[in-house]
Formats: C-alpha cells, structure tokens, sequence
C-alpha cells in the first residue's frame, strides 16, 4: 500500500473526530465512535454491489418464514450481511422492486434509520457492534445532533475505502483499499 495514501485515509478519519466530534465527546473518546464508523463504512462499501440483492432474497426467506439467514453470504461473497433498507453511501436503487437508500436522505429520521441500519447486520457483525460498544454510543450521538455530519463525511469521496478504484468529484483516482491496507489503517487508528 502506497504510504502517501495510508497516511491521507488515516488524517482524513482523524479530521472526521476534530471536525465533528469535538465539543461532544472527549478527545479520549473519540476512538469509540471513529473506529466503530471507519468499520462499519468498510463493510458497507463491501455489501453495496449485492445490496438489491440481498434485499430481495431476504424478503424471499421472510415471506417464506425462513429464520436461517446464512444463505445471504453467498449472495454478498462474504461472511457478512445486511437486510435493512439502508446504506452508508449515496448509491441507491429507488426504482428498483427492492429499493435501499441512503441513511443521509432522511435527514430528520436519521438516528433511528441508524439503529434499524444496525440491526439489519449478520450476527457475526452484531458480535463486532457488541464489542466496539456502538450502541452505548447512540443516544450522546443523537443528542448532539452529530449523526448526519458524521456518516456525511464518512461517504464523502475524498477517501476510498473501498477495494476498488475510483474517481473523485475532482476527477483524481482513488486507488481501491485492500483488506491488508484496510488493517493498516485499522491499526493506525488504534495507535
């Protein structure tokens, strides 16, 4: 991984706590919300590309009442899912039978789609919420009115935290981040 650009990733999410977690939380604590985010905006850059998908088997299994939901991973590709109608990013399929938007467009019911963003993760995931305490975490996020900017600047297109290239709004390319660069930058954060 090109140093240059793990050093970018880790100062921009670093700017994220300065930017909208100061005067909220204390300095210390900023660790329990920005680590959490930078992995959930992680897996959720993963879960895009199958989203749709997802959505519509899941709503295959409950109008089936199917309870086992590990079928999922092999739609995803990974060990991981999503169910709720909610993504991190911008990408969205309004049109679609199966449509999933944004947490960003509804604004005014933002904390609560977060919560329902929440539970619609895999257990194996709910595991890495539980750790990471998130929910703990929830209502100071809620009184501060801070969920917005902070899921905000976590989709922004100044960083990729996806493992695909891409292109930013100033026409510049965003190398793709792998998993091993993804550790990296999770290591960083920690120190």
């Amino acid at each position: 991984m090109d140093n240059r650009v793990h050093n970018q990733i880790v100062s921009f999410i670093w700017g994220i706590a300065d930017d909208v977690l100061r005067d909220v939380f204390v300095r210390g604590k900023y660790r329990d919300i920005i680590l959490p985010f930078t992995v959930l905006r992680r897996i959720d850059v993963l879960l895009e590309e199958t989203k749709e998908k997802v959505l519509e088997a899941n709503k295959f299994m409950e109008d089936n009442d199917i309870d086992d939901k590990s079928q999922l991973t092999q739609i995803t590709k990974y060990p991981f899912y999503n169910t709720s109608s909610f993504t991190m990013g911008v990408n969205s399929a309004k049109d679609s039978e199966f449509p999933f938007v944004s947490l960003l467009s509804d604004p005014d019911k933002i904390d609560s789609n977060l919560e329902t963003y929440l539970d619609g993760f895999s257990p194996n995931i709910q595991e890495i919420i539980s750790k990471f305490k998130i929910r703990n975490q929830l209502e100071t996020i809620k009184e501060s009115g801070i969920a917005f900017n902070l899921i905000e600047k976590f989709t922004t297109n100044s960083i990729n935290l996806s493992p695909n290239d891409y292109i930013n709004a100033k026409g510049e390319k965003l190398p793709g981040l792998s998993n091993l660069g993804m550790g990296y930058v999770f290591e960083e954060l920690i120190r």
